[in-house]
């Protein structure tokens, strides 16, 4: 009465393989999208960065033609200045001057900074009280 049970291992090693490559494709798509999203905000990064440096130059422009009697000056009709296009993204800009009541001898000056981020449009407002004296 001694019966020996035959066990059939085959097919057990292409069920491990199976399941060993399922997790590492799970794991391998999970690297892909964290490097895709990584991408998509440096990008977006960036293009802040750009947008900010803009800004900036267009206030100093400003600020050195404080000289100029800014307080006489009007909001041009076009205050679109042109764009710029920088790495391959186009900024739009746009300045708007206003005197201010609180402070006599100085004008806040507006400056948007926007571009296009796939179907829609990123701004970036910066404001800044100019003196004029």
């Amino acid at each position: 009465m001694n019966k020996k049970k035959i066990i059939n291992n085959k097919g057990q090693s292409l069920v491990e393989v199976v399941v060993a490559l399922t997790i590492l494709a799970i794991v391998f798509i999970g690297i892909v999208t964290l490097a895709a999203n990584t991408i998509k905000l440096m990008l977006s990064s960036r293009q802040k960065m750009q947008a900010v440096a803009i800004a900036q130059q267009q206030l100093e422009l400003e600020k050195s033609n404080t000289g100029n009697s800014c307080t006489a000056r009007t909001v041009p009709s076009n205050p679109v200045i042109p764009s710029q296009t920088i790495d391959g993204t186009a900024y739009t800009i746009t300045k708007s001057l206003a005197s201010s009541a609180n402070y006599p001898n100085a004008v806040l000056v507006t400056i948007t900074v926007s571009w296009p981020v796939q179907s829609q449009t990123m701004s970036l407002t910066v404001r800044e009280l100019v003196n004029t004296l």
